[in-house]
């Protein structure tokens, strides 16, 4: 795939609209945030709407893996945009009354979490449907890249300046913009062709081929009655819901990614939890020196993402796998190390340049290897263990600090995430040789 391929056909307005929704999600996390520390009277409340925005990745990542794998990807996206739009706009409807409180914060929280993770999921199996399988792999990275630019360096920038206008401003723009990029999803869905399925196609590599075998006899796949009531619905959804399980845990790369990511996010998110009160007692910084590293982060992805235009079609998902977390447990650890600013600057900025790489490349090698049928929930799994595994590390990583000091959390992220790196690195060879045939 050249990089020309990638600014046409119906992946490139994937890509349009994945940029306009994330660039949405940077603003209203951003505007969000501050409008939370305004109701707010404690920090223990300005933590409870965080987490409540969390809960639906942690507990419904599963469910709506069933739904997706029966419903139109691109309708998905379509409807969750215009619920969205709905539903900021409801808020800002709400905070022009006066109506604004924490119950309300919470509320949207956790409705427009659950959408989020609707959409998130749903921008990534879209890509078998409109691309060929040696597409995958830069159709993924550039989705992934869009993601980042938006949410991360567009977004937040933009959110920050609108809500000293008003504290609706932000809210009432998104869902104007979120109204258009629904449009532009709706005509993509109702004029576009699906890809066949290519999961058995003919030249695949062995590892799809072993990853589908598992997949029919995991699953025994049969063609289900129509569910008439709603106990029939209801054993139909969990039966479905029980394959994906079976299916992520008999397919050997599935079943690696689940251990490889947990861990990754395990020991990744400890030092998130206590970055500020690294900066401010380590390096003795503020506020600013803060967003300045967070920042810095997003800068190095950005710009490792640009590799993906000069990536071959075929890599390593065991090196590329390897190679980044190795990149990554050592860009935390340092940092622990030897606590300085421009140490921990280079480090960050390090740390984000294979990110987007390495996410195009596994999420590739699940949609080559994995019954698209399945994918949704398989995806879910993975999804769910790492958000699992994110939770446990922010608490850890407070415990961990109070235990010992902060630059010993990033220490032993950096050991922790070394050991996922390892386990990548003997595991996915016996899976997992390049995203086509060598």
């Amino acid at each position: 795939m050249s990089a020309r391929t990638l600014v046409r056909g119906p992946i490139v307005r994937v890509l349009a609209v994945s940029l306009g929704s994330n660039i949405v999600d940077g603003i209203r996390v951003a505007a969000f945030a501050v409008l939370t520390a305004g109701y707010a009277d404690s920090a223990l409340e300005v933590a409870l709407v965080a987490t409540v925005a969390t809960l639906p990745e942690v507990f419904l990542s599963i469910p709506i893996g069933v739904m997706l794998d029966r419903w139109s990807k691109l309708r998905t996206l379509y409807l969750v945009n215009l619920a969205r739009a709905l539903l900021l706009m409801g808020l800002a409807v709400a905070l022009y009354l006066g109506a604004g409180s924490i119950l309300l914060l919470c509320a949207f929280a956790l409705i427009f979490g659950t959408l989020e993770e609707l959409y998130d999921s749903a921008s990534v199996l879209v890509v078998p449907d409109l691309t060929e399988p040696n597409e995958y792999l830069k159709s993924n990275a550039a989705i992934r890249w869009v993601q980042e630019l938006g949410n991360g360096a567009i977004g937040p920038f933009v959110g920050a300046a609108l809500v000293g206008w008003s504290a609706t401003t932000p809210f009432t723009l998104s869902a104007g913009m979120l109204l258009i990029i629904a449009l532009a999803l709706r005509s993509l869905h109702r004029s576009h062709v699906l890809m066949p399925d290519q999961s058995s196609a003919e030249g695949q590599h062995d590892e799809g081929r072993q990853g589908n075998e598992w997949d029919e006899r995991a699953a025994e796949v049969t063609p289900q009655p129509t569910a008439t009531t709603l106990e029939d619905r209801t054993r139909t959804f969990i039966k479905e819901l029980w394959d994906g399980l079976v299916v992520a845990w008999r397919n050997p790369f599935a079943r690696n990614i689940v251990a490889v990511f947990g861990l990754w996010n395990l020991f990744g998110w400890m030092p998130e939890s206590i970055l500020i009160v690294y900066v401010m007692e380590a390096l003795e910084g503020d506020g600013n020196t803060y967003g300045l590293l967070l920042a810095i982060t997003s800068v190095g992805t950005l710009l490792g993402g640009l590799a993906l235009l000069v990536t071959p079609e075929a890599v390593s998902v065991r090196r590329v796998t390897a190679l980044a977390l190795g990149v990554y447990a050592l860009t935390i650890a340092v940092p622990g190390i030897w606590p300085s600013f421009w140490v921990a600057a280079v480090a960050f900025f390090v740390q984000g340049l294979p990110l987007v790489l390495l996410n195009g490349a596994v999420a590739a090698q699940m949609q080559l290897t994995i019954d698209r049928r399945f994918l949704g929930r398989v995806y879910a799994v993975i999804g769910t263990v790492g958000s699992l595994g994110m939770t446990v590390g922010l608490s850890l990583g407070g415990v961990v600090a109070d235990l010992t000091s902060t630059p010993f959390v990033f220490v032993l992220a950096g050991v922790g995430i070394g050991f996922a790196a390892l386990i990548a690195s003997l595991t996915f060879s016996s899976t997992t040789a390049s995203i086509k045939d060598d």
